[in-house]
């Protein structure tokens, strides 16, 4: 059952309405006459207020009001409404607008000519602050933190987040919106009311009401909408590991806490709406507990859309941003505690109005649709330059390598990247890694700043190619670092493999030869005219079984110097002849039986 209270607007019937406003610490002069002053506040909006002063005498052609420093943008403002001059604070902040309107009748009519001061909470610098960083091993909250703690006269409380990220870029977007990204990505709302900002949970549980509204007394006007529109059964997300070929699951849980009445629960107004279940498939990679957080964060702000209405009273200057009101005579579907998520406090000519949101109206958060499976994070699109640290020592082992981008303001030594390859297999493919100091081209699977892929290598004025390059472009090569290379001569219809220091193989298919060479300058020769071996010193043929030379011609075994035949048994034999010459001696020696056939011996 809902809390209530006794609390009513009519709480301050017939009580003096009064206001008080100070800029720079110092309360506006009475000279000055105040005609209206408004103050609005709503969830994940910056806080904002307006004071329209009377100003401008036709009758000197002057404006004097609008002349005064007091009103210079930047001033700090401090506004304060109330009843028998007991205040309550309802905006802190900057001057962030100075106008002047005259409107047609204004000669009749004072109101028409009016200085409007236009305020904005100090968070406003958020909005202005476009920061590129890439933040490691933290959570959520302590990015959000670190962020809002940057700016002076702002304050935070946040609530914590379970997730830590190992790597999480912000890119090309404000502070404001990186704060409200990460809050919608864990169900947070952002509350900014008086230089503060909240971010947690909404909850009506267990929480006492700061006004109970009935339908009548001191209520002006009131709207209210039961929607089914984004109400789910369920919400399922499917996302993968690529890297181990694995696909998981994750079902968002509901809201442990109400954040409006349950008389007509998300399941019962949906039947006929949603499916039992609503699977989504993500199209890049995400960690299965961070899948998890966004499951539920989805299921929580379709929840959140379920009731929205406005109601306008008589001024009760206690409600602020997260506060809860009790609703009263407005039929069952409505009545109860709601969750107030906006807020507009108004003082004119002796009265003041209050007029609350509550509930979260239909896409508030301001997508096409409520699920955008391409805006997770926000997007980076196109390709980026990048220069490799890192090539080795990847802490998921997934054969990534440390690039970092210039535009993301990286001021670490990089964030790991997957590397495209030619062609991969098991224990297989192409294996070329780029050097570090490579100048590299990146792009983003699925936009998504966390996911960046090297597409490839550029060269730079410091790192140029080993040649350059010809109209014909004959010329196609692989060179190392220490200058390896492997060059394709399509004029020549070359292919040649060589080292530094002049190791060589060329196969060339218009001379019809292959040749191989050392820098030894030995050589094996293949061509159209046969086989030649060339070495200035030894020759050493080694084989392991037989040994055989044979050829269709003539073959010649000649030396220079001595000539040695030796083995276990020799046997030399002519189909017609034999001959054995010696132009000084010739000597045939046995340790054993030395034998002599023939037909006819002769001897000298």
């Amino acid at each position: 059952m809902a809390i209530t209270t006794d609390k009513k607007p009519l709480d301050s019937l017939y009580k003096a309405v009064s206001f008080q406003i100070k800029i720079d610490k110092k309360p506006l002069d009475s000279s000055y006459e105040v005609n209206k002053v408004i103050a609005f506040k709503e969830i994940n909006k910056l806080g904002r207020a307006r004071i329209h002063i009377l100003g401008g005498d036709y009758t000197t052609n002057s404006f004097v009001e609008s002349e005064s420093e007091v009103f210079d943008p930047g001033n700090e403002v401090e506004i304060k409404l109330g009843y028998d001059q007991k205040y309550t604070l309802v905006f802190q902040g900057i001057i962030l607008k100075h106008s002047i309107s005259v409107k047609e009748g204004y000669l009749r009519k004072k109101t028409r000519s009016q200085l409007i001061i236009e305020c904005v909470d100090k968070a406003v610098v958020l909005k202005n602050s476009f920061t590129n960083t890439i933040y490691r091993e933290k959570t959520d909250n302590q990015i959000m933190s670190n962020l809002i703690n940057q700016v002076d006269g702002l304050t935070s409380a946040i609530e914590t987040t379970d997730y830590e990220h190992s790597v999480l870029p912000k890119y090309n977007i404000s502070d404001w919106d990186f704060v409200l990204e990460r809050a919608k990505y864990n169900g947070l709302l952002v509350l900014n009311s008086n230089n503060k900002i909240s971010i947690k949970n909404p909850s009506v549980s267990s929480i006492t009401p700061e006004v109970t509204l009935l339908n009548g007394a001191g209520t002006i006007s009131f709207e209210a909408h039961l929607n089914s529109t984004n109400q789910f059964n369920s919400i399922k997300l499917q996302s993968r590991d690529s890297f181990n070929d694995e696909v998981f699951n994750k079902v968002g849980s509901p809201p442990d806490e109400i954040v409006t009445n349950e008389t007509d629960n998300a399941k019962s107004i949906s039947k006929n709406t949603s499916p039992s279940e609503v699977e989504i498939n993500l199209p890049q990679d995400v960690d299965s507990n961070e899948l998890k957080v966004l499951a539920d964060s989805l299921i929580k702000l379709s929840r959140l859309q379920r009731v929205f209405g406005r109601v306008k009273f008589k001024g009760v200057l206690d409600i602020d941003l997260d506060s809860v009101v009790a609703l009263s005579g407005f039929g069952k579907r409505f009545d109860g505690n709601v969750y107030v998520s906006g807020l507009y406090h108004e003082i004119e000519e002796g009265k003041i109005f209050t007029e609350i949101e509550f509930g979260l109206e239909e896409n508030f958060f301001n997508p096409k649709e409520i699920f955008d499976v391409n805006q997770i994070t926000k997007d980076i699109s196109g390709l980026h330059i990048g220069e490799v640290t890192q090539i080795n020592n990847d802490p998921k082992n997934q054969n990534k390598i440390k690039v970092v981008i210039p535009v993301l303001n990286d001021q670490g030594d990089g964030i790991w990247a997957s590397l495209t390859h030619a062609y991969t297999g098991d224990e297989s493919g192409a294996f070329v890694i780029p050097e570090v100091g490579s100048q590299v081209v990146v792009s983003f699977i699925a936009e998504n700043l966390k996911h960046p892929v090297v597409l490839g290598c550029l060269y730079t004025s410091t790192k140029k190619p080993y040649t350059s390059t010809e109209e014909e472009n004959n010329l196609k090569a692989f060179v190392t670092r220490s200058k390896m290379k492997i060059e394709f001569n399509e004029e020549e219809k070359e292919i040649s493999i060589s080292t530094p220091e002049g190791n060589s193989i060329v196969l060339n298919e218009n001379k019809q030869e292959i040749l191989i060479e050392d820098q030894n300058d030995n050589q094996i020769k293949t061509s159209s005219s046969g086989i030649e071996l060339k070495s200035k010193k030894d020759i050493k043929i080694t084989s392991g079984g037989s040994l055989q030379l044979s050829a269709q011609g003539k073959v010649d075994i000649s030396s220079t110097a001595d000539l040695s035949v030796k083995g276990l048994n020799i046997n030399q034999e002519a189909d017609v002849g034999f001959s054995a010459k010696a132009t000084a001696n010739l000597e045939l020696n046995s340790s054993g039986v030395a034998v002599l056939k023939g037909s006819i011996i002769q001897i000298n």
